[in-house]
């Protein structure tokens, strides 16, 4: 649920930052596709979707703290690091 949680908080930022759409979505598919790997069953992949999915949305309507500038290399470090 955590890596649900980290990685919704990140493609939401990347959402309200307004960066790249095409960018910000294959991130979303490429953690939701993480996320599923890692579910040891289908109810956890579940549960790991509703989460990432509620976060996604709670955070795509709120600044990342430090502003959109700095988040901008957090993202990319994470959007490296998912591949």
């Amino acid at each position: 649920m955590m890596i649900a949680r980290d990685s919704a908080i990140l493609a939401g930022g990347g959402r309200f930052c307004k960066f790249d759409p095409d960018e910000v979505e294959e991130f979303i598919s490429k953690a939701e596709a993480r996320l599923s790997l890692l579910a040891k069953d289908e109810y956890e992949k579940v549960l790991a979707r509703l989460e990432f999915k509620n976060n996604l949305d709670a955070f795509s309507v709120k600044e990342p703290s430090g502003g959109c500038s700095d988040f901008r290399a957090v993202f990319n470090r994470a959007r490296a690091s998912i591949q």
